[in-house]
Formats: structure tokens, C-alpha cells, sequence
């Protein structure tokens, strides 16, 4: 009996073998399904390949640094690929020129955007910001008209640079001034002052100045402030010898003039890029009392001159009226995505988030204002938070805003791209120099600009 029990418990153990093997492997096929779903629904990774200026390494370390840290976090189906060549522009030309594009992001500047417009080389953003919602009317005017040619959207505003007077308060105070509210409005004002802070050494050296009036920037702003214009977009004609342009260089000779053009010269020195991002700017080594600059500049005075009592004023205007704040210049930079982008969904994806949703905090982290006006009051509490409310450049940001309210001109942009520039530089040294006349030097400047445009465009 005992082994007929047994036998029958091991025939019955057999016979459920097959059944345990089938519902393993059933459970086992149902696992690798599963497991091959999964990876089927999973998002593939994309790369954006994205080409950018160096700003060098204390500003670009927050860009491929915490910002991309930030962004793919949120998109986990994204990685972020920065470029920094050391000239972007030929870079990104080279580029469209290759044929096959493996970048989806372009860093552009105002005077760039439509010599890379010209080549077709980058794709319309109107239904981009038609289907996101996003509004040209959200952007500080003088930034959104930068990223336009025509009624075509060719980029989203990204960093808004608000200019305003960096200040000595120890050079107005000797001279003076109330260091904290020094009242320097007005051309008129910025004369004045400009003879009080002048000295020169026993040799008949300029050692010393308030404003320098020797780059084309100034220029540009200043032809602005005495209500002229550089370029018609819609007639595609430079306007460069407008009469008031005339008058605003015919001023900034008779500065020149009274200290000297050579002295001066010698008194701005060599330094890095009007940016001022260099030990040897004159602001610095205080040779001069005013510095044309954004906030950002205010690490760069960290690092080079730390102990330097700074303050921050609005830029003058032509007589202090406060209408004429409408003349102050905002420059800045754009981001667009190239033609045969590999990636335009997800490039305009990474535009939108960086520039009009986070624009705020882009702003804050990267030293950058934002040119969405909403994100004011958003990207002066970051500011706070980082810096500390006490911290002088942050107690100064409302100025910096201030300017992006009030602020309608931006840089000229034109199909010459930077070639503007470069004759219009060359347009103040003749005219410093008195190799010819304000007029004749901006005659010459515009001549020869339209010739570049007119080539450009196919005329």
C-alpha cells in the first residue's frame, strides 16, 4: 500500500511538470514582451548640436554647466551639444555652405541675422510662435525688430543688452558731483563735466577724462539721440549721412578736438573688446570716469578692480528730456534654427523654454537680461536671491529694466552684416583724424555700404 501511494504521488508530480514549464515559460515570454514594449514607448534620445559665441570660460561654464543640467533634466529625451569656436560667424556660414546641416541652433547677433537671412539660411519662426502662443508684442520692441526682416520672424530675442553709464563715484566726488546722484543727463551736462575731470601730466599727457567719445558705438547711439536713423528696411537704403547723423559725429569731433585725437588714443589704450572684459580698460585702471556697459559688468570690475566704488546712471540723452529715452539703444543677441536643421520640433522646443518661458532664470544665471518684459520682476527677484538684496548690482537692476521700458532703437540690421560696422569705425577715424569731414566721412560710409547691400541682395 505504502508503495502504491508512492508510485502514485510521483505519477501525478510528472504529469504537472509540463504544465509548471509552459506557465514558466509563458511568464517568461510575457516578461520579454513587456521588456521589448517598454523599449519600443521609450523616447529616443536627441542631440541638439547648438553653435554659440564664446563668451569665454566664466560665462560659457553656465551654458554647457548647470543651464544644460537644468534643460535635460526636463527633457530627458534631450542632450545639449554647445559649439564655441572662436568665430562663430564663419563657423555657421561654413555650415549653410556644407550642404548637409548637422546643427539645429544658431547664435546670431543683430548685425548678422540678415546676411544669414540673404543666404536662406535660416527657417521662419511664425508658426512656431502662432501655434506656442508666443507674441512678437511680449518682447522689448528694439530686440524683436533685430530678428525680423519684413513680416518673416527669423529668430526669438534672447539676451537684451541695457547699456548704462558705469560711474567712478570717487572721481565725481572730487570734481564735485554728488557721487549717489551726480545729475549727468544731458549733453550739455556730460561737456561739463568732461572739462572738470580732464588732467594732463607736466609733459602735456591726457591723463585723465570723464567720457570717451572714440568708438562706433557711440556713434550709432548718438546719431539716434540727435534723431537721425542708419537704415530703411523696407527701401533697403542706408541712411548713414542723414543730417542728423552728421551732427551727432560733428559733435563727437569737437570733443576730440578740444583733448586731442592722438591723446586720446593713448589714454583709451588696447584692451579687449568694447565689452570693457579686460585689466587694461581705462574704467578700470581709472583713467576714465564712465564706462558704456551692461550688468554683466559688474564681475568684471569684481575681478579686475574690486575695491572700485561704482555706481550706475541712466544714459544721457540730448537735452534730459525724458521723452528721449525713446532714442536709447538696445543691443543683444538672437537665437534661430538653421535651415535643414535635424531637429527644428525640439530646437524650437529648447528656443521657447530658454528664451520666453525661463527666460527669467536663463537670464539671472547666465548674466542676461531677458527681452521678454513680463519676466522683469521675475528676473529682478533671481537677481536678488542670487546677489543678496545689498549686493550693488542688484539694488542697480531696475535701471537696467528701466531702459528695456523706455528703449525703442536697436543696432542697425543690415544685409552687410558687420560690415556696417566696420565702416562706420572707419567713418569716425577719418572724420577724428580730419581726413575728411563729418559729412564726407558719412557720404563715404553710406556709399560704400549700400554698394555691400546691394550686392548682397542681388540689386
Amino acid at each position: 500500500m505504502k508503495i502504491l501511494k508512492i508510485f502514485l504521488i510521483m505519477i501525478l508530480v510528472f504529469s504537472l511538470v509540463p504544465f509548471l514549464v509552459l506557465a514558466r515559460g509563458d511568464k517568461a515570454d510575457k516578461a520579454g514582451k513587456e521588456e521589448k514594449a517598454a523599449e519600443e514607448k521609450a523616447p529616443e534620445v536627441i542631440t541638439l548640436r547648438i553653435i554659440w559665441e564664446n563668451w569665454g570660460a566664466d560665462f560659457t561654464k553656465y551654458l554647457d554647466g548647470e543651464w544644460t543640467e537644468k534643460y535635460e533634466k526636463d527633457h530627458p529625451n534631450i542632450k545639449l551639444e554647445w559649439l564655441f569656436p572662436a568665430s562663430w560667424q564663419e563657423k555657421e556660414i561654413a555650415e549653410l555652405a556644407g550642404g548637409d546641416m548637422t546643427f539645429d541652433v544658431f547664435y546670431m547677433r543683430p548685425s548678422f541675422l540678415p546676411a544669414i537671412v540673404e543666404r536662406g539660411g535660416l527657417i521662419p519662426l511664425n508658426d512656431y510662435f502662432a501655434k506656442s502662443g508666443v507674441k512678437t508684442s511680449d518682447f522689448v520692441d528694439a530686440t524683436m525688430v533685430t530678428c525680423m526682416v519684413g513680416d518673416q520672424i527669423y529668430a526669438i530675442p534672447g539676451g537684451a543688452d541695457f547699456i548704462g553709464w558705469f560711474v567712478n563715484k570717487d572721481m565725481l566726488e572730487a570734481v564735485g558731483y554728488d557721487p549717489d546722484n551726480p545729475e549727468i543727463n544731458s549733453i550739455e551736462d556730460i561737456e561739463v563735466i568732461n572739462r572738470r575731470l580732464a588732467k594732463w601730466d607736466d609733459d602735456g599727457n591726457l591723463v585723465q577724462l570723464g567720457y570717451m567719445p572714440i568708438d562706433f558705438y557711440q556713434l550709432i547711439n548718438w546719431g539716434y539721440m540727435f534723431g537721425g536713423e542708419w537704415y530703411d528696411p523696407e527701401t533697403q537704403k542706408v541712411t548713414g549721412n542723414d543730417p542728423a547723423n552728421v551732427k551727432a559725429l560733428e559733435w563727437l569731433v569737437e570733443i576730440v578736438d578740444y583733448y586731442g585725437y592722438e591723446e586720446l588714443l593713448k589714454l583709451r589704450g588696447e584692451y579687449a573688446e568694447w565689452s570693457g572684459a579686460s585689466p587694461d580698460h581705462p574704467f578700470i585702471l581709472g583713467f576714465t570716469a564712465f564706462d558704456s556697459n551692461g550688468w554683466w559688468n559688474y564681475e568684471i570690475l569684481q575681478n579686475y578692480a574690486p575695491d572700485l566704488d561704482y555706481g550706475v546712471i541712466n544714459f544721457p540723452t540730448l537735452t534730459g528730456d525724458p521723452s528721449e529715452k525713446a532714442n536709447w539703444v538696445v543691443m543683444g543677441w538672437s537665437v534661430g534654427i538653421p535651415k535643414g536643421a535635424p531637429h527644428p520640433d525640439e530646437a524650437w522646443e529648447f528656443l521657447k523654454y530658454s528664451w520666453y518661458d525661463f527666460t527669467a532664470e536663463f537670464g539671472a544665471l547666465t548674466i542676461n537680461s531677458p527681452s521678454v518684459k513680463k519676466s522683469f520682476p521675475r528676473f529682478e527677484q533671481l537677481v536678488n536671491e542670487q546677489f543678496g538684496a545689498d549686493h550693488r548690482i542688484a539694488k542697480l537692476m531696475p535701471m537696467f529694466d528701466e531702459m528695456g521700458i523706455h528703449a525703442t532703437k536697436s543696432m542697425p540690421t543690415t544685409p552687410a552684416g558687420e560690415f556696417f560696422d566696420t565702416e562706420l569705425d572707419r567713418a569716425m577715424e577719418a572724420a577724428m583724424s580730419h581726413q575728411m569731414t563729418a559729412k564726407e566721412a558719412l557720404d563715404t560710409f553710406t556709399e560704400r555700404v549700400q554698394v555691400q547691400i546691394d550686392r548682397a541682395v542681388g540689386k
